[in-house]
């Protein structure tokens, strides 16, 4: 990522047992052992490894079910014990071992992160790790400068020489312990492909000497292919080496990748190696990094331009998902309660973070979290108190940056701790929404037509002028990733699809048959927007070369389909439906009235269906809930149909309120979202919510009792039902009285708890 407990309607909780910051870095003794035999083979085999690893740790190497995980470069400390699962501990350096063991020792599952595409390794760029410098192999620009990660790394071109340098690095992190691999952000700038170390891997791939990106579409277009490669090929590598050699210790570790959504990549020119690694089995899922910092980006709707960081967010995470969702892996959702601008206020953080958080939770296909990057940066960080301050940071005497708000604090813990519990069967989802079943399609080949000399659009309309409109009325949207589309499966629970070839190219001719047998057999609705005007049309594709002579790629979709190019207004098409627009996607973003036009065709087209099994009628509105297990999860959107706030029915606990308080049938205005826990299911004495984690839930007819723990320097809030207001409340910690305060609300049925968190857990006891 870039730097520049609750209970379940009353059931007790089940007991349980961007960038980062500078990381030093050394020369090991491993690296000295092992100089001459990377020059000699470069390769890195496993065989070699083996020789000279150190005995791993004696931690629990059984990969056991988990749901949250957060990242920290640190050993173990009080102030960032924020009690996920599982930590996902940074880089690997010669403190490594200590602080596997130091988080092992408090009960979590310890994991690995680390930069593929950067990273604090200097070693191997200064010639310290084999005795060769590597500065040249560095992603350059057009006017020859190296791209750099920071002053002293850059990005690379992955060589074999590096890709050797990673293995000796994830064999020392498999050594020290640890269960899982989570190689971060594999990024090639789309502008990068400059440099001599690019331009040999060009000749090898291509067999052809290279040619400059920005000379045409088509060179732009293989240049972006051939980085996207590179990567894919690293990470297959190194996963088949980290597994091979996890094996060979009697052991077994899962390897992800933490990655910026699709959307985000192609907003920001960069190319990754996204759905495509889903054709590898040693990959078992991404990170979904998607926060504040890619979601507030400028998008354009009915022609209006500004940052709308609820509906971009649900778009970011619904393609991550899309990724993973046919193959059965996972797809870990993160949230960030700051972002790695530092110029921002704590309201501003609180306000972007409830919105981003929301959003992911919208997306009951996922069930696992990384709840925060960098927990010192947010517990510990100085920020501007507000977004009004943060204005004034350049005048000569600047507001001061202050600590995080201690009712933030709360709030964000209580949401940490309600993901611990954030898991709902299909029959455990009720929807509150526009007509579901809609999905917008999207390629990895939107990352391949980002920079000269004819760049798409930099704001990504034409992806957000089809999908903005739908979720804008309450449609929750699908987005569909084209490379999963090996058969119609991959189409479940999609009545209708939209999608366009301006801004990205079917990669194969393939998934033009998988379409067609969608709509014709499956009797699926299918709208494709499209002017044929995008440049990139002429690149050399499997649509234009011999023995095929399209002229766009759609042309051989349409006659799959067997429907006139010129057809006008829904179509049938066997048992399905087909309505081909001839206008582009982004000028609809970019006029007033595009997005009703969208939302036209699309109810047309549904309307059309014949399919019994339609996922829901037809319905607009302006907001999103979903009952999700012990949750309600919600949004309101402004610029939609209506202006008034949605009802979200029931008695709730609010879980963005720091007190935590019962509220019945709460409204939310437009562009406001909400998160709460159930609080009228079932009579039993319970937990409810609370800003720590839970355990040890013991019930008898005169008393509750559970275990509490959270960071140190932070106050909890934990609400509590109970058959009556209790006579007695007491907290012990260390076998030492600890203050609780009691706050009674007869109107509820509950009691709010108040007291002081810390990595030693705190008992409490209610009896009445």
């Amino acid at each position: 990522m870039r730097l520049s407990s609750i209970s379940s309607c009353g059931v007790p909780l089940v007991p349980t047992s961007r960038r980062d910051p500078p990381m030093p870095s050394s020369a090991s003794a491993f690296c000295l052992l092992a100089s001459a035999l990377f020059r000699q083979c470069l390769s890195f085999s496993l065989a070699a490894v083996v020789l000279v690893a150190a005995a791993p740790l004696a931690i629990a190497e059984e990969i056991t079910p988990w749901r949250t995980c957060f990242q920290t470069a640190r050993a173990w400390t009080a102030s960032v014990d924020i009690q996920s699962d599982t930590v996902l501990v940074y880089g690997v350096n010669d403190s490594l071992r200590e602080r596997v063991r130091s988080w092992a020792e408090q009960g979590y599952r310890v994991e690995l992160m680390t930069g593929v595409a950067w990273g604090e390794y200097q070693d191997y760029v200064e010639g310290r790790f084999d005795g060769v410098e590597h500065r040249d192999e560095a992603q350059v620009r057009r006017d020859g400068t190296p791209i750099m990660h920071h002053a002293t790394v850059p990005y690379f071109v992955p060589s074999a020489t590096y890709r050797a340098y990673l293995k000796h690095l994830l064999a020392k992190a498999i050594d020290a312990g640890v269960t899982g691999i989570h190689l971060e952000e594999p990024e090639f700038w789309a502008f990068g492909g400059y440099s001599e170390a690019f331009k040999r891997e060009y000749q090898q791939h291509y067999g052809q000497p290279w040619t400059p990106p920005h000379e045409s579409v088509d060179a732009r277009w293989k240049t972006a292919r051939l980085q996207q490669q590179l990567y894919r090929d690293t990470l297959r590598e190194l996963f088949v080496f980290s597994k091979q050699y996890a094996e060979s210790k009697g052991r077994s570790v899962r390897c992800y990748v933490p990655t910026h959504s699709l959307v985000s990549y192609a907003q920001i020119r960069m190319v990754s190696p996204m759905a495509s690694l889903m054709a590898m089995k040693e990959a078992d899922g991404y990170i979904a990094q998607v926060w504040t910092g890619t979601a507030r980006a400028t998008n354009v709707y009915n022609g209006v331009a500004r940052s709308r960081t609820f509906e971009a967010g649900f778009l970011e995470y619904a393609q991550m998902i899309s990724m993973v969702r046919p193959t059965g892996r996972t797809c870990i959702l993160l949230a960030d309660p700051v972002e790695d601008d530092p110029q921002h206020g704590w309201d501003d953080y609180e306000e972007k973070y409830k919105c981003v958080l929301v959003a992911s939770l919208l997306q009951p296909d996922a069930w696992h979290f990384e709840t925060m990057p960098w927990p010192d940066r947010i517990f510990e960080g100085h920020y501007f108190a507000t977004e009004a301050d943060a204005a004034r940071r350049n005048e000569p005497n600047p507001p001061p940056r202050v600590p995080m708000p201690p009712r933030y604090a709360t709030t964000l813990l209580a949401c940490i701790n309600a993901l611990n519990h954030m898991h709902a069967a299909a029959d455990e989802l009720e929807w509150d929404a526009g007509t579901r079943g809609v999905g917008v399609l999207i390629s990895d080949s939107i990352m391949f037509q980002r920079d000269d000399p004819s760049p798409s659009d930099g704001r990504l309309s034409s992806f957000f002028g089809l999908a903005m409109p739908l979720v804008k009325h309450g449609l929750p949207a699908k987005v569909v990733q084209l490379e999963t589309l090996t058969d119609t499966h991959a189409l479940d629970g999609v009545d209708v699809l939209l999608m366009t070839y301006e801004g990205m190219k079917p990669p194969s001719p393939a998934f033009h048959d998988v379409l067609a047998r969608w709509v014709r057999e499956d009797g699926g609705g299918l709208i494709f927007v499209d002017d044929n005007r995008d440049p990139y049309n002429q690149a050399a594709g499997w649509w234009n070369t011999a023995p095929m002579a399209y002229a766009t790629p759609d042309e051989h979709l349409l006659e799959k389909l067997g429907v006139e190019p010129g057809a006008v207004g829904p179509v049938a098409c066997g048992k399905g439906v087909v309505q081909v627009v001839a206008e582009s996607p982004a000028a609809i973003a970019h006029r007033q009235g595009g997005a009703d036009d969208v939302r036209g065709w699309t109810r047309a087209v549904h309307a059309a269906l014949k399919r019994e099994n339609k996922q829901s009628a037809w319905r607009e509105q302006n907001h999103l809930i979903l009952r999700r297990g012990a949750f309600v999860i919600a949004a309101t959107m402004d610029e939609s149909v209506s202006a008034e706030p949605a009802v979200v029915q029931g008695r709730l606990v609010d879980l963005l309120d720091a007190d935590l308080p019962v509220r019945n049938d709460p409204t939310l205005e437009p562009g406001r979202v909400g998160l709460y826990a159930i609080a009228d299911s079932g009579a039993k004495p319970a937990v409810l919510a609370s800003g720590s984690r839970i355990r040890d839930v013991e019930t008898t007819d005169d008393a509750l009792r559970f275990t509490s723990r959270g960071p140190v320097n932070t106050t909890c809030a934990t609400r509590v039902r109970l058959p009556k207001l209790p006579a007695r409340v007491t907290g012990t910690r260390d076998g030492q009285p600890h203050p609780v305060e009691c706050i009674p609300d007869e109107t509820s049925g509950t009691v709010l708890l108040r007291y002081a968190n810390a990595a030693a857990p705190l008992r409490v006891e209610c009896r009445w």
